[in-house]
């Protein structure tokens, strides 16, 4: 009984490390030898329009917005 127990809970542990790495999500270190580099300086010099919604835990879409910047450095 105890033998058969140690395996179920080996088991349950494995599977529950297996999903957490699974899940693992990347770093900006992933991202930092990509090209052209993001500069921010340039990206927001100047007129910038933004698209966003606010969903509900299920997905569902409650409510949409527009967001218009005029951004000067």
């Amino acid at each position: 009984m105890t033998s058969a127990w140690n395996l179920v809970r080996r088991t349950l542990l494995l599977a529950s490390v297996a999903l957490l790495a699974a899940c693992a999500s990347p770093t900006p270190a992933d991202y930092a030898a990509e090209k052209p580099v993001l500069d921010l300086r340039r990206y927001f010099d100047g007129r910038l329009t933004a698209h966003g919604m606010f969903t509900d835990r299920s997905g569902k879409v409650l409510r949409r917005f527009t967001v218009e910047m005029t951004c000067l450095l």
